[in-house]
């Protein structure tokens, strides 16, 4: 997954995640993206200041394909 500059069109980090990210969702705090595939169907947690994944993915059933934001939920 890479992280972009918006104002200079730049990169700004590489981070790796499991295999076949699918959906990202930005909150406050945190970036979501979901995993699929190869046995590792999970959701994980970005902390946008790190530029690293936290703490250990949410396992999920097969392939998660899409997020939701809502009322400062995922």
């Amino acid at each position: 997954m890479t992280r972009i500059d918006l104002t200079t069109s730049r990169t700004v980090a590489t981070i790796t995640v499991r295999r076949a990210p699918l959906d990202v969702a930005a909150m406050p705090g945190a970036v979501w993206v979901t995993n699929s595939g190869g046995g590792g169907d999970s959701v994980a947690r970005i902390d946008p200041q790190t530029n690293r994944v936290a703490g250990r993915p949410v396992t999920t059933g097969a392939s998660p394909q899409s997020l939701a934001v809502g009322g400062g939920s995922l």
